[in-house]
Order: C-alpha cells, then structure tokens, then sequence
C-alpha cells in the first residue's frame, strides 16, 4: 500500500486490519491526524511500516509487538508521545527504527536486545531521558545510533568500543553526558 504524499488528511481507520496480507504500508508525508489505532498489530505480515512526516498523535500501540515480520519501523516527524513500548522488543526481524522528532519520554526499553537484527536506533528529538542507555549495549548489529536532542545522562561506557564493534555513526550530542571512553 504506497500512498506516500498523497496529501491524506484523515486518520488511519481501525479497519486496516482487514488487509492483513499487507507486507508493506507507505503512507509517510502526509497529514494523518488521530493515533496508530491499535489494530495495526493485526497486520502479521507486514514487513514495512512507514507513517513519517505527519501529524499522528498518542502513544505506539503495544500490539506492534506482534509484528514479528517486521524490518522497517519509521515512525518520525510526528507528535507520538508516551513511551517507547516493551513489546517492540517481540518485533524481533526489526532491522531500522526510526522515532526521532517526537515527543516520546522515559527510557528506551529493555527488551531492544532482543533485537538481535537491528541496525539502526533513531531516537533523536525526543523527551527521552535516563542514564547512558546501556541496554544498547547488548545489540551485537548495532551500527547507527541517534540520543541527541534527549535528556540522557551520566558517563559514557569506556566499552563501547568493544561492545560495540560494528558501530559506524552515533550522535549524543545535546544531552547531558559527563564524559567519553
């Protein structure tokens, strides 16, 4: 289902669940309003989901936890708020979860290293906070990691390095870290 920029301006109705064999659903760069409706977890096949650039408002419904299929989660340039759901952590294909420029708070969850695919944490522009999330440290194909623009805090781990060995690009800037390994 590709209607990315088709100027959509309603919300994603509770009946898309109907299309459960959508593997893939681009509706990004538009102007849905409302929240991800819950149903959404229904779609067990779908392996991409991007809604980013719109006006989506509420909390990431916890049944996205059953979309084990899942790959790519693009969720940025919206107005999600609440926080980060456990249950992301059953998605365990997730390959690319990008939340950045939203108003998601508390932490990130523990459950992300059952992730053990996931090679992209975008989580920049957010209200996160919390000591240095060490939880990313156990995420053996972490190569892309985005904090900045949260309210994290304390030291960096001197292993990132070697806990970390295939990282290639992390922004922390704009926090409030006290030193680096």
């Amino acid at each position: 289902l590709d209607m990315n920029s088709f100027g959509l301006t309603t919300s994603i109705p509770r009946e898309i669940s109907s299309l459960y064999m959508l593997e893939v659903i681009k509706m990004a760069d538009n102007k849905i309003t409302g929240a991800i409706p819950d149903t959404i977890g229904d779609l067990i096949n779908l392996r991409e989901l991007h809604l980013y650039t719109n006006a989506i408002q509420g909390a990431i419904p916890t049944t996205i936890g059953r979309l084990r299929s899942l790959r790519l989660l693009y969720l940025e340039d919206n107005q999600l708020s609440q926080t980060i759901p456990t249950e992301i952590g059953n998605c365990v294909n997730l390959e690319d979860m990008g939340l950045f420029n939203n108003q998601l708070s508390g932490t990130l969850p523990l459950t992300l290293p059952t992730l053990t695919k996931l090679r992209r944490i975008w989580v920049s522009g957010n209200k996160l906070e919390g000591e240095f999330p060490s939880v990313i440290l156990d995420i053996p194909s972490l190569q892309d990691l985005y904090l900045d623009g949260n309210r994290f805090w304390g030291t960096i781990p001197t292993i990132l390095n070697a806990m970390l060995p295939i990282l290639m690009d992390m922004r922390i800037n704009n926090n409030f870290f006290g030193g680096c390994p």
